[in-house]
């Protein structure tokens, strides 16, 4: 498949496209519908109306590569944006995981704090949290970060500015705020608590 680097951007394309289309197809979509060169080396990324499919189109220096995947099972996470934009520009990560497909939060062992039954009437803390838990109370993700999902909504800055990461309120049969792809926004002086921030820091020699 495609490399993917944090040194590339990607786009993904919002509308819904016709997967006969090719190489021609895509980079026609890419000038008309995005408004973005497809020769600079950026990958545009696609879906079909079933979500079941992903095309990746990519220029190489010398010509286009493009990378097709279909889903026997199941449909690929649609990213979500604040914005009524055609287009949703994305991390390698990001990416990666929706070309992976996650597992159920719930299958397997704990791996955020979140909402576990029947939302919003019980909790079977399944997870051991009932309401925002301690830092570093589930395992970090595969860079070493701990609790970049789930416990609480995040402040984010970025192009703009939103909250990512779910809370313990999120629920599979809800909102699934704690995917990859979730954003949400809410006033900046909001009391809800479960709503936080993280901090940064660089430790001197």
């Amino acid at each position: 498949m495609l490399a993917l680097s944090s040194a590339c951007h990607y786009y993904f394309y919002r509308g819904i496209t016709d997967f006969r289309c090719g190489f021609d197809g895509l980079s026609g979509l890419v000038r008309s519908e995005l408004g973005r060169d497809p020769t600079r080396g950026d990958i545009f990324i696609f879906l079909n109306r079933k979500r079941s499919q992903v095309k990746l189109l990519h220029f190489e220096g010398d010509g286009f590569a493009l990378y097709h995947k279909r889903l026997e099972t199941g449909t690929y996470e649609l990213p979500e944006a604040n914005n009524d934009e055609n287009q949703l520009i994305m991390s390698s990560e990001e990416l990666m995981l929706i070309l992976r497909g996650n597992e159920p939060v719930e299958s397997g062992s704990a791996k955020a704090n979140t909402w576990q039954g029947n939302f919003p009437y019980e909790n079977t803390v399944w997870d051991g949290s009932a309401a925002a838990a301690a830092v570093k109370s589930y395992a970090p993700n595969g860079y070493g970060i701990f609790d970049m999902a789930g416990n609480v909504w995040e402040w984010c800055d970025g192009p703009e500015v939103v909250l990512r990461g779910g809370s313990f309120l999120c629920n599979s049969s809800y909102c699934e705020g704690y995917r990859v792809t979730s954003r949400m926004k809410t006033a900046p002086d909001t009391g809800l608590e479960h709503t936080g921030f993280r901090c940064v820091w660089t430790e001197k020699n």
